[in-house]
């Protein structure tokens, strides 16, 4: 809606940045760009804050008007997430700067109605210290009153889809919670590197919204304090009344969950729960916070999402708060650039209350159900370097290894941290049929497992940052039917992440599935089990081994035909030495050959994140002897994790 440059003030001697809205016919608004232009200069200049960008001046030429402000040196937290989480330390001290003007805009009133990462700057002081700067009021509003969502002459919303609140997209009344449910996603980005409810379009992320469907934040960042991850939670609640009651509640529940006092609802409603500007009046009642996966987790141990380079943030100086382009004393002529449109405008005609029937109607219509998910002619070399050489290669099966042949939707490229696997390539064979793929009874490709990278802050023990794939209850990949068969049993290692919780690790059935598996599960009293069900009902042959919930380590399983024996063995991130089970099967059929990873349970009521993270894991088609075994679990366990992992 503006351009805004970088000019020099030759009165008073000092860089300033200076922004002029664009023509109405531009930006179809639905007043001339100094009615626009004159509302945000009189918010700001009324709204006088250390966190929010200073207005020098007002003033008019022959171009029309123009608003001269302070500049701006740093960042926009969009560009410093995209390359970097925020780490928890940072997280702490810019979550704070961003509610401090949020709070004394409460005291005026007045709403901000666009908040998103490209309008909170980052710099740094000369001390070194984080500064954030709130700009853009552009779309802030004073009001005693609730508002409505503002939309432009043609009907589109004014505003961030990925950030907006549910009720800006059903143009009910606004008030300040509006404001802390955006800055909620925009904390969730701050720590996982997305929003919590973008979808693949501008309509299924709308539909998340309004169906609160997310992730929980302290699923995908382990490091966060409990409390703060719930609080974040109850920032991006659907439902107004569940949110924080205005800004100055926000920042002393932040206050309070640093301190490690618990959330109480009983409180809030008592002191200070009536909005500034809410639709009702009086104390709020207590809830009980739902979201899609249930009741707001006191977090279960899972793992980190973005989290994977926690250094200081960006150098001063580094990008202004508009194109970087030195003007002289005069106004310039034309916009330094165009700034790039709305991420999504809902176009609708009609007066306003046809808009809004309009676009309610719109949004609370499920989009069409996505087409069936194809499955991959082949997979394309990924471009990234090959994992070590393995100590023992003859007889590999399987090689999977999250480090290398990882991708996202499309089967082309890697997937970013937080984003979904379609496909895992199995570098010991170029059959795609046995590489892990959706499973066959998810036809859409909707529970798939995550991409993310985790270090030793997450995960306890890690010795380094590792790419690492993570499950939830129903998601899934498997190879398809193939011909390849383990004839003479077989052995797999691999090196994960595993937490208590009753989650299937690993599936393995022959190619054609004739009722005969063996699972690897994750026990809810911290051990992991072997089952083996043949076709015959009868008591299934099962081992377990104790494995701490949340532990690392190297996990090892020997299928032997010929003594009709299995083998569990484990060697935890830490220990000194493995712990092994072994005991009798008895079995009937063909050999195995089909392996699966994940739970795949499509008919569970929810999504729950389980907390398992697989690094790398190797199937051999033969017994590797006691030597080989050693090998292969030291190369894993050398590799992936300390020797003696600090004790959280």
């Amino acid at each position: 809606m503006s351009a805004v440059h970088r000019a020099h003030d030759t009165v008073m001697g000092r860089e300033v940045a200076l922004k002029r809205l664009l023509p109405i016919e531009e930006t179809n608004l639905n007043e001339d760009a100094g009615e626009s232009l004159a509302r945000e200069a009189a918010a700001l200049a009324r709204f006088q804050h250390p966190n929010v960008v200073t207005i020098f001046a007002f003033e008019e030429d022959e171009e029309g008007p123009f608003v001269v402000m302070e500049l701006v040196e740093g960042d926009d937290l969009h560009n410093v997430v995209k390359e970097r989480a925020l780490s928890w330390d940072d997280f702490r001290d810019v979550a704070g700067q961003c509610l401090e003007p949020l709070v004394a805009a409460g005291d005026l009133n007045l709403l901000h109605r666009d908040i998103k990462p490209g309008n909170l700057m980052l710099s740094t002081t000369p001390s070194g210290r984080l500064l954030v700067k709130l700009l853009d009021f552009g779309l802030s509003k004073f009001s005693q009153q609730p508002s409505l969502q503002t939309l432009d002459q043609r009907g589109s919303f004014l505003g961030s889809i990925d950030f907006i609140a549910p009720e800006q997209l059903e143009l009910k009344p606004l008030d300040q919670r509006t404001d802390l449910y955006s800055l909620g996603c925009v904390f969730y980005y701050m720590l996982a590197q997305t929003a919590p409810f973008t979808g693949a379009n501008p309509a299924e992320t709308s539909m998340n919204h309004i169906k609160h469907r997310c992730r929980p934040i302290g699923e995908r960042r382990a490091d966060l304090p409990p409390l703060v991850a719930d609080w974040i939670m109850r920032l991006i609640a659907r439902d107004p009344e569940d949110r924080p009651a205005d800004a100055r509640t926000a920042l002393r529940q932040f206050q309070d969950a640093l301190k490690g006092i618990p959330y109480e609802p009983e409180k809030d409603g008592c002191e200070d729960s009536t909005p500034s500007a809410g639709p009702t009046a009086g104390a709020a009642p207590v809830r009980t916070l739902k979201m899609a996966s249930g009741p707001v987790p006191t977090r279960k141990t899972g793992p980190v999402a973005g989290a994977e380079r926690p250094s200081s943030l960006p150098p001063a100086g580094t990008r202004t708060a508009g194109p970087a382009r030195p003007v002289a004393a005069r106004v310039p002529t034309k916009p330094a650039s165009i700034p790039r449109p709305l991420p999504w405008k809902l176009i609708l005609g009609g007066s306003g209350t046809v808009a809004a029937l309009l676009a309610t109607a719109l949004l609370l219509r499920d989009p069409a159900p996505p087409a069936e998910f194809a499955w991959p002619t082949r997979l394309a070399d990924d471009g990234r370097p090959e994992p070590p050489p393995l100590p023992v290669d003859d007889g590999l099966f399987a090689h999977f290894s999250a480090s290398k042949g990882v991708f996202a939707r499309d089967y082309l490229r890697p997937p970013e941290p937080g984003e979904a696997v379609a496909a895992w390539a199995n570098l010991a064979s170029p059959e795609t049929e046995r590489s892990l793929l959706r499973d066959e009874g998810d036809g859409q490709g909707k529970h798939l497992p995550f991409f993310d990278r985790y270090d030793g802050t997450g995960i306890p023990g890690l010795r380094a940052e590792f790419p690492g794939l993570s499950t939830t209850n129903r998601s899934a990949l498997a190879m398809l039917k193939h011909p390849g068969v383990l004839p003479r049993g077989f052995t797999l290692v691999a090196a994960m992440r595993i937490a208590a919780g009753g989650d299937r690790l690993f599936l393995i059935q022959p190619p054609v599935a004739d009722g005969r598996s063996v699972q690897l599960v994750a026990g809810g009293d911290g051990q992991v089990i072997a089952v083996y069900r043949g076709q015959v009902e009868r008591r299934d042959d099962r081992l377990s081994i104790p494995w701490p919930g949340g532990s690392p380590g190297v996990l090892a399983y020997l299928w032997n035909p010929d003594r009709k024996e299995h083998r569990l063995l484990s060697h935890l991130a830490g220990a000194s030495e493995e712990t092994v089970a072994k005991g009798p099967i008895e079995f009937e059929g063909a050999a195995f050959g089909r392996i699966a990873i994940g739970k795949g349970a499509f008919d569970d009521p929810d999504e729950t994140p389980t907390g398992n993270v697989w690094f790398e894991f190797l199937v051999y088609d033969r017994l590797l002897d006691e030597a080989e075994l050693k090998s292969a679990m030291d190369d894993l366990a050398g590799r992936y994790f300390n020797a003696n992992p600090p004790r959280s």
